[in-house]
């Protein structure tokens, strides 16, 4: 590999521009080099511990304390017969002196230090916004720059910049299940358009699509604390099992169609609800996780708000053609059958018919 295009994925990394192909291809890098994984390791302490402005004198200093720092992980993993040889040629001074020239003129040369005139402290660019998109019909999971998990289902977006030592900070819109690394000093937080949801490691649900009436968020395992946005000062403690699930429009019914009579506190001024989690009467899946293994749970569920769960599963567009068909209630689950099987299944239970053409489903009630 020349060495710009290796100091080139040096530099996205450390600034946290590097896509997963880039940083597997940094890894595959070093683990065959180990005079790169060296300086790539001090580099990465100088990087993460920027430094305040020193006398030329001092920079030998500076740089020599990164690269001891790196040796002795060196020394500690490695055979003990090689390490001296390689140690002895790191704290040469013709070494020292040429590593710190190229460390600094690359880290120049590859434009991710910024020297400011005011304090002179190196700093970095601001990273860039990183995106993770699911179509309808598609879902998708990932590891996040902490090493938290994310499932995210059918038609959902999350963004997050690169986190820093003291904030975890991602936007949802659509639905994710999280499974947040626990960090004392780092607190996550879930931003949606009508609620915060604040957590330090725990695992949850959080579903928010812009064309629904409510958000919800279901708690699995410790703690977390949501806040809407319209009354910041009022904040909400969810235990494991509860969810809470909140209005975006304060003349909704909040107790309209409740599906099961499990509801734990009801507080229609605040318009939010904190219930237990929903579990279908035919195999006891919960409804608020079920999608995660890939199964679509619903209970006691009109048809209209069933509708729009089904155009996103199977990517279709559902039109009813009558007002007595999205009134129609139905409890099950679906989990590999098609479209079509899923439709004659709900219209063995449910007074309608149907047409397909192609994508697009027309729902009638029968005469």
């Amino acid at each position: 590999m020349e060495e710009n295009l290796l100091w080139r994925l040096i530099a996205r990394k450390l600034s946290g521009e590097a896509t997963a192909e880039e940083i597997e291809q940094l890894s595959e890098v070093l683990g065959n080099n180990p005079h790169a994984q060296v300086t790539y390791e001090a580099l990465s302490s100088f990087w993460e511990h920027p430094v305040k402005e020193s006398a030329p004198e001092n920079i030998d200093e500076i740089f020599n304390t990164h690269l001891l720092s790196a040796i002795k992980e060196e020394t500690f993993n490695k055979d003990p017969q090689i390490i001296p040889i390689y140690k002895r040629l790191l704290l040469s001074k013709p070494f020292r002196v040429a590593a710190s020239l190229t460390l600094i003129g690359s880290l120049i040369a590859a434009g991710f230090l910024i020297w400011k005139p005011v304090n002179k402290v190196l700093a970095a660019e601001p990273p860039p916004l990183q995106k993770i998109e699911t179509t309808n019909g598609t879902k998708t999971n990932t590891i996040l720059p902490d090493g938290s998990k994310v499932w995210l289902n059918s038609g959902s977006r999350l963004t997050y910049k690169t986190f820093n030592n003291s904030l975890r900070e991602v936007v949802l819109e659509g639905e994710a299940y999280f499974d947040v690394i626990k960090d004392p000093k780092r607190p996550f937080i879930v931003h949606t358009n009508v609620i915060d949801i604040k957590v330090l490691g725990t695992a949850f649900n959080v579903k928010s699509y812009p064309d629904e009436k409510t958000v919800e968020a279901s708690l699995v395992r410790g703690l977390i604390e949501v806040t809407r946005l319209d009354n910041p000062n009022k904040k909400v403690l969810l235990h494991p099992n509860e969810k809470i699930t909140v209005l975006k429009k304060a003349t909704q019914d909040i107790n309209a169609k409740s599906s099961v009579n499990n509801t734990l506190k009801v507080n229609p001024v605040e318009n939010y609800k904190i219930s237990g989690f929903t579990y279908t009467k035919l195999d006891n899946s919960v409804v608020e996780t079920s999608w995660t293994q890939n199964r679509l749970a619903f209970e006691d569920m009109p048809f209209d708000d069933l509708a729009v769960q089904l155009e996103r599963w199977y990517d279709v567009k559902i039109n009813f053609k009558d007002e007595k068909a999205k009134r129609l209630v139905f409890r099950g689950s679906f989990v590999n059958e098609t479209i079509t099987e899923a439709m004659e299944a709900l219209k063995l239970n449910g007074d309608f018919n149907y047409k397909i053409n192609n994508n697009e489903i027309e729902i009638f009630s029968n005469k």
